[in-house]
This record gives C-alpha cells, structure tokens and sequence, in this order.
C-alpha cells in the first residue's frame, strides 16, 4: 500500500491493524501524482504481477484466486464489461509494467495516466485482455474530490488537458521513434495545462504548436524544421 502523504493517518491504521502489509510512505510532495505513487509501490513489489487498485474501489471476491489462475505474461487485464471508474484497476506482469516505464509521471492531478500505459503496452505488443468487472466496485465520490490536486475544477478541462498531452507525446513517439525524457514530458505537459487552460478561460489561443526535435537529413547535411500544430475545439462544437 501507497501512502502518498494521507492526512487521515492511513498508514498508521494499517500498522496497526494489518502489520502485515508493507506500506510505502511518500511525504515530500504536498499534492499528489497518482503516477509516481503506483511506480514507487511497483519498486517495492516482491511478486511478478502487480495488481494496481485505488482507494475508491472495493473488491468484491477474491481476485487474487483469479489472477493466480487465470494471469499470463504478455497480458495485461482491465476490467471488462467496463464499468464507470474502474478503468485504473489493472493487472500487469512487472517485467512488463517496466519495460514500457510504469506510468508517465508528468501527469499530475486526476486521470490521464491509466490510459497513457495501456497505449504504451499496446505499443509494445502487451495483449490487452480482461477480467470479469462483478469483481470489483467504485465508490461513488464528487469530481471536487478528483480534482483536489488538479490545476482546474473543471473536469471536462482536466479531461481535455490529459488527452491533448497524451496526443502530443505518443504524436512525437510516433514520428520521431524515440521517448521523450522526464524533463521534457514535464514541460510539455505544464505547457499544454496553461494553454488549454486559457483556452477554456478567454477561448484563446485556439491551437498548440510543438516542434518535433531535429533529425539529420539522410544523406544531407542539413535540418528539417518541422512542426505539430494542434487546433482546439470544445466537444459540443462541429
């Protein structure tokens, strides 16, 4: 268990009630990073499969029987027929879960980061696959709540800000082949945030320009000078 600087005292409840279980402290960041929370428990995990679960979901049977039977290498498992606010429930090999980098953490705030890892392992060609979603229950909790540690209350802009970077990156993977640093990613995505951010506010600037890194012509000695350019429109627009 992660505890990322819970002030309901988590994981002093856990110690005393479940010595048991490891509890991984995080206390050097007054906000929260749902990513590097989830990739400092993967560190510390002993088992081969990880089983990624928040704290807003009750499981209803015994999972763990599940994934022992039924979880393969090469496979990662969401929960299926999908069901509202389940879609962070994950279980992955670890040797897979790092072989794409665990979750992205740039991400900060709510969501994004689920997402971003299912498309990085699809890239690598770990097969997504399922487990049965009458295992598992969200909590009914309010979007303020989500967004506590988000730079907006917003949560269509918070939805829109994790999409656009999301795009953004894998848009540049795709292109350039290679990942972007932790550095850069961090910047991006701060850019993308107080862009689209005064996008919702002012409804401008209605676009993004990134520029994709240099590459060396083949066989000539000079650059390209190549640009993305993202133009924005609300959801309810044509």
């Amino acid at each position: 268990m992660v505890d990322y600087g819970c002030p309901d005292g988590t994981a002093s409840w856990l110690n005393a009630a479940h010595p048991e279980v490891r509890v991984v402290r995080v206390d050097d960041d007054p906000g929260f990073n749902a990513s590097r929370a989830r990739n400092k428990g993967a560190e510390q995990a002993r088992g081969e499969i990880l089983f990624f679960v928040d704290a807003d979901i009750i499981l209803l049977s015994d999972l763990g029987a599940w994934i022992k039977e039924k979880a393969e290498a090469s496979n990662y498992y969401l929960a299926w027929p999908n069901i509202s606010n389940v879609e962070g429930t994950a279980i992955i090999y670890k040797s897979d879960f790092f072989k794409v980098g665990g979750y992205d953490e740039a991400y900060t705030g709510w969501g994004g980061e689920d997402r971003d890892l299912y498309q990085y392992l699809d890239k690598y060609l770990v097969a997504r696959n399922r487990f049965p979603s009458e295992l598992v229950e969200p909590l009914a909790h309010s979007d303020a709540d989500r967004l506590k540690y988000s730079a907006t209350d917003s949560r269509l802009a918070q939805v829109f800000i994790n999409r656009l970077y999301r795009a953004v990156k894998h848009d540049l993977y795709n292109i350039t082949g290679m990942q972007l640093n932790i550095d850069t990613r961090t910047s991006l995505y701060n850019e993308i945030v107080k862009t689209a951010l005064s996008y919702f506010e002012k409804k401008q600037p209605d676009r993004l320009i990134v520029k994709i890194p240099d590459i060396k012509a083949v066989n000539h000695s000079s650059y390209f000078n190549r640009n993305l350019v993202y133009r924005f429109r609300m959801p309810n627009q044509g």
